[in-house]
């Protein structure tokens, strides 16, 4: 897992097999974070428990306990 710092306004770009997806830090409140997500119609971008809902389930390879934490400011 890679832990990143961004501030508001801030935007982290993720390549998906020569497909790009941007991700923003559109407001910080308290304990909560608003995000924006832009990506390719053929990315599919869901909340956990909506992907629970439809049937998929992350594996151990997501699971932070079982992966290495790589932070960067």
């Amino acid at each position: 897992m890679l832990v990143l710092s961004r501030k508001q306004g801030q935007r982290v770009v993720v390549s998906f097999g020569g497909e790009l997806a941007t991700i923003e830090v559109l407001r910080i409140d308290g304990n909560r974070v608003r995000l924006g997500i832009a990506a390719a119609s053929s990315i599919g971008i869901y909340r956990e428990e909506v992907w629970a809902d439809m049937g998929f389930h992350l594996g151990p390879e997501s699971d932070v306990k079982n992966s290495s934490v790589k932070t960067v400011a």
